[in-house]
């Protein structure tokens, strides 16, 4: 397994696509942080994390997406959603719960 994060994001009409690659975990879920810490104010309408190549999550990691859907919900005009999750990632958000707190999309 690979234990780092790597980030791609993809920008057109208003829209953020932030495709999530290897792990996050305590070492490395900064890096997610930082990205919502520096991108929130841009005024996107939507934001979708894509998971699809996302192997783990730990409960840093869910943390850190507890707090994103809780930052942008207090946005007013932004929406975000999460596309591809892999059923080792589901698992993870279904055992916390946050299955119930987020929008899935179609990626």
């Amino acid at each position: 397994m690979n234990d780092t994060l790597q980030l791609q994001e993809q920008v057109e009409a208003g829209a953020c696509q932030l495709f999530l690659k290897g792990w996050i975990d305590s070492s490395n879920s900064y890096l997610l942080e930082t990205w919502l810490d520096e991108n929130l104010d841009k005024g996107y309408q939507r934001i979708i994390f894509h998971c699809g190549e996302l192997e783990f999550v730990s409960s840093a990691g869910i943390r850190v997406f507890l707090a994103a859907v809780r930052r942008i919900a207090a946005l007013d005009g932004c929406e975000l959603a999460f596309a591809d999750i892999g059923e080792q990632v589901m698992n993870v958000f279904a055992m916390t719960g946050l299955v119930k707190l987020i929008k899935q999309v179609d990626g």
